[in-house]
């Protein structure tokens, strides 16, 4: 049988934010916590809820009700003594209040191959405590937060209590970093540039072993492509 060829690792592009970087404003937090996102039972805003009973915290909760029975028989009864479900609101409004809580709560109960929740959040400033699922350890480092083990209520709320002490500044520069349109869209051009100049490599080695010479003509056409993608300017592109 012939050898197995190596599998090669597809590359990964972090998502920007959607929205400008800037609608996500710095803010001073508080000493509240905020979760924000689908309220279903896979998103898990229930052991948000618990986790911040444990940890003594108010807790506002912002999102769509997509699931009508959860919210009515498992998040309705934990309302109240803090803990307060606000509805659905605009970008903006959002912002505010992320940017006034202290922490930010994720808790998906599946591997989110991303998370824009974090992303918004470390915009604002606020760190985020969030369970160890999918992307999240690759989201949220130490300046940016803290992970709790997946599912673990107290782990969670142990872990609210130490994110909400991280400089928030930090937080805000680690999401201009890493979380930006820009960024995003440069990564992509850079990642196209490479894949083609290896194309072209391939196909200059080939004329140069002597075949099909009217075969420079498609080469040009390359060259003038990398040459395109290069000068192309990415905020157009946004």
């Amino acid at each position: 049988m012939p050898p197995r060829r190596a599998r090669r690792r597809s590359p990964s592009f972090g998502n920007g934010l959607s929205t400008d970087l800037d609608r996500w404003r710095f803010g001073d937090g508080g000493p509240g916590a905020v979760w924000t996102g689908r309220l279903v039972p896979e998103k898990a805003p229930h052991l948000a809820i618990d986790a911040a009973l444990a940890a003594g915290k108010r807790l506002r909760l912002f999102g769509p009700v997509h699931d009508e029975d959860y919210f009515a028989n498992v998040i309705t009864p934990r309302l109240g003594g803090g803990i307060e479900y606000v509805g659905h609101w605009p970008v903006d409004i959002l912002a505010r209040e992320v940017s006034n809580a202290g922490v930010a709560v994720v808790t998906p109960t599946w591997d989110e191959p991303f998370g824009l929740i974090v992303a918004e959040a470390l915009a604002c400033g606020t760190p985020v405590a969030a369970f160890d699922r999918g992307a999240m350890a690759e989201l949220i480092g130490p300046d940016d937060g803290r992970l709790a083990r997946p599912g673990d209520v107290e782990s969670l709320a142990r872990a609210m209590r130490a994110a909400a002490g991280i400089d928030r500044s930090g937080c805000r520069r680690s999401a201009e970093r890493r979380f930006s349109v820009t960024r995003m869209i440069d990564e992509y051009e850079n990642w196209f540039e490479r894949q083609i100049a290896r194309r072209l490599g391939r196909r200059i080695l080939h004329l140069v072993s002597g075949r099909a010479a009217d075969e420079w003509v498609d080469t040009i056409h390359t060259i003038d492509t990398i040459h395109t993608i290069h000068t192309v300017d990415a905020a157009e592109i946004g």
